[in-house]
């Protein structure tokens, strides 16, 4: 896995790795879904959305605009709702919305056509009530496309992976953003050899503790499998799956009205089984 010396601002660059460059078979799926469209970001910019990126989706898109959880973080520094975001040189830049990711106050219903999201589901605390609103404000035949990190090369390694009923026991309990479930597994079980900042523990659990402030705890641990179950879970129509080292788990899914149908992608023999880099992934026999 690839080390890195620079911040939290940097961390979209250092999710990119030593793939720069590589377009991901993904991109052929995703391209003609986002151009010219009218997207939201929640969190970013993100390097792998951008040109040189594994996956540049930026380029396409008519207009971008950001949601954060609040106006300063240690992601991005200031930036105060309704500031500019700049996410490619050619393009004018979009709007900065401050607003949970859990609650998109203010965002109409079918407001975009597309949903980008890049390493911040693990940091919200309630995935499915997330995705939920993230439904709501993209349009009937729009897409999401979400990167998530997959645990085996990740500092999460040595944590369980979460299972779909925790992330549904969240839903139903409505558990809130400052949630500590999870914080003194993070704490107790994160591998600090692989955290970039290489932070002595002390450091470490200081800004894991400071949850609320900057988010930088991952509240639940995903492989492809738990991808692809929240999503359908989510109802949302899964369009294509990937993996690409180090971490990344690329899944693109629909809204569609009907009740979707995930089947080849749950199956134990599923396509994408066979083709993962990551052992955990691999075809399950019946």
């Amino acid at each position: 896995m690839q080390r890195a010396t620079v911040g939290l601002r940097g961390m979209a660059k250092i999710a990119v790795g030593n793939r720069l460059g590589r377009r991901l078979r993904t991109y052929d799926v995703c391209r003609p879904l986002v151009e010219e469209a009218r997207g939201l970001e929640i969190g970013g910019p993100s390097a792998i959305f951008a040109r040189g990126g594994i996956l540049p989706l930026y380029p396409h898109l008519a207009r971008l605009d950001n949601c954060d959880f609040a106006g300063k973080t240690i992601w991005h520094g200031d930036a105060a709702d309704g500031t500019p975001f700049p996410y490619d040189v050619d393009r004018e830049p979009g709007t900065r919305l401050v607003r949970e990711a859990t609650a998109l106050e203010g965002i109409g219903n079918a407001s975009y056509d597309l949903l980008l999201s890049s390493h911040t589901v693990e940091h919200i605390a309630n995935p499915l009530r997330a995705l939920a609103e993230w439904k709501r404000v993209i349009r009937e035949g729009g897409h999401l496309v979400l990167v998530l990190p997959h645990l085996e090369n990740t500092f999460d390694h040595l944590r369980p992976v979460t299972t779909l009923r925790h992330l549904e026991d969240d839903l139903a309990g409505s558990t809130p953003e400052d949630d500590d479930t999870h914080l003194l597994e993070f704490i107790e079980l994160c591998d600090l050899d692989r955290v970039p900042e290489r932070l002595s523990r002390q450091a470490f659990e200081q800004r894991t503790r400071e949850l609320v402030a900057n988010r930088t705890i991952h509240h639940h641990v995903f492989d492809t499998e738990l991808v692809v179950r929240l999503l359908d879970r989510a109802g949302l129509q899964l369009v294509a799956i990937e993996t690409a080292l180090p971490f990344h788990i690329v899944a693109v899914a629909s809204v569609c009205a009907p009740t979707p149908d995930n089947h080849s992608f749950l199956s134990a023999t599923a396509e994408w089984r066979y083709g993962s880099v990551f052992r955990r992934d691999g075809v399950r026999l019946p």
